[in-house]
């Protein structure tokens, strides 16, 4: 399981217990574009398997974000560079459903 410490809207260190995975800043980023989603999920509940669903909406942008992965990270040996850009998920408004039987 992964902690994601957010120092700022647009920077986050992700840990793994005492363990730094790897440190994200965003340095620009454009004009969101609304999106609609839905979100169908299973999960158990006292042993009985449940589904929700939820609908809301969010926005995303093109984002340019600058990735450091210490040398002694687990992830750092996948060899990743730096990316073109990235997308940036902002303004979530989600309703969820109560669970219902499967």
């Amino acid at each position: 399981m992964a902690q994601f410490d957010w120092e700022t809207p647009s920077s986050v260190t992700v840990r793994q217990g005492d363990r730094t995975l790897c440190h994200l800043k965003s340095h620009w980023n454009l004009a969101g574009i609304a999106h609609p989603i839905q979100a169908p999920a299973f999960s158990l509940l006292n042993a009985q398997l449940v589904q929700f669903s939820g609908q809301g909406n969010l926005k995303w942008h093109w984002a340019g974000v600058k990735v450091q992965i210490p040398t002694e990270s687990p992830i750092a040996t996948l060899g990743l560079g730096q990316p073109f850009a990235t997308l940036r998920l902002s303004a979530l408004d989600l309703s969820v459903n109560a669970p219902w039987g499967v």
